[in-house]
Parts: structure tokens; sequence; C-alpha cells
């Protein structure tokens, strides 16, 4: 994802189902990148999640970036590095 200080940001740590709504952001990205959004997401789940937004990450790439991982060991920084913890 390419930083941009101008843009908002919008970012996702979760269980990725339709049960969450996910299947709703979905369908909105096109409209909120089309705005100048950037959205991170975090997270694993159902696979036709998963799988819309590794699609959207490649459609819109440096505006959509996902990482489908997370664990009991994860920790995400409030600057944005994923850190393991010993």
């Amino acid at each position: 994802m390419t930083t941009s200080f101008d843009a908002p940001l919008f970012g996702v740590v979760s269980r990725l189902t339709s049960q969450k709504g996910l299947d709703l952001l979905l369908g909105a990205l096109p409209y909120l990148v089309a705005e100048g959004a950037q959205i991170g997401v975090l997270g694993t789940g159902e696979a036709t999640i998963e799988l819309g937004f590794a699609e959207a990450q490649r459609a819109y790439e440096g505006a959509v970036g996902c990482v489908f991982a997370i664990t009991n060991r994860s920790r995400i920084s409030f600057r944005g590095a994923r850190t393991s913890s010993s």
C-alpha cells in the first residue's frame, strides 16, 4: 500500500466473514477508492471474502492492502507495522 497522508485510511482487523459485514465493505470498495480512500485489511475467514479482498488488492494497487494471517501471537502497532511477540 502506498503511504498517502492526505487520504482517509480505513483499517479492518477482523474475522473475514459476511456475518461481520465484510461483504458489504467489498461492495463499497470501488466507491471508497474512487474518492481517494485507502483500506488496510488484516484477518482470515471465508474463502470468498478473502478472495474478494485479494482481487481488490490487485485491482486497486496502492490503495488496498491485505494480510491474510492473524494468530494469538500477532500484534499490530499503531504505526502499522506487524510484529510477533517472543
